[in-house]
Order: C-alpha cells, then sequence, then structure tokens
C-alpha cells in the first residue's frame, strides 16, 4: 500500500509491486482553501470543516481519465 502520488508509487502499481495507493487531490484541496478565504473575506462564514476524501487507486484505475488526472496533472493539459 502506498500513500499519495509518485511516479515509484504508479511504476509498483504496474508492475505489481503495491496493491494500491491512497491519493490526495492537491488541487482541489488548493482550490478550497482559496475559497473559504474569500468567502471570509467577503464577510461569510465558510464551513468550519470540509471531507475532502482521499481515493484509493488500484492497478485497473491507471489508465481512467480522473485517475489521469489526478496522478499526473500535466496530463490533463495535454487535453484541453
Amino acid at each position: 500500500m502506498g500513500f499519495d502520488s509518485s511516479d515509484i508509487h504508479v511504476e509498483g502499481l504496474r508492475e505489481g509491486t503495491l496493491d494500491a495507493t491512497l491519493v490526495q487531490d492537491p488541487f482541489r484541496i488548493g482550490y478550497e482553501a482559496v475559497k473559504s478565504l474569500a468567502e471570509k473575506l467577503s464577510g461569510r462564514t465558510p464551513a468550519r470543516r470540509l471531507d475532502l476524501p482521499a481515493r484509493v487507486i488500484v492497478k485497473s484505475d491507471l489508465d481512467k481519465p480522473d485517475v489521469k488526472a489526478l496522478l499526473f496533472p500535466e496530463w490533463l493539459k495535454g487535453k484541453q
């Protein structure tokens, strides 16, 4: 089991040395932080707690577009 995304984790999934890796979404975390700050600065009260779940990625997920975008954000640039 791995934690977070790296080339080593993806390679481990592809080769079978890892069964799964638990991945966070750093772009969403950053987006929600800026959104909360903007709400606070505009006088609104942002949510006290946000549930930004991690995702378990297994080998069969690696070619899915949403997983590619999560693991390799630069891949998404080529799709726009």
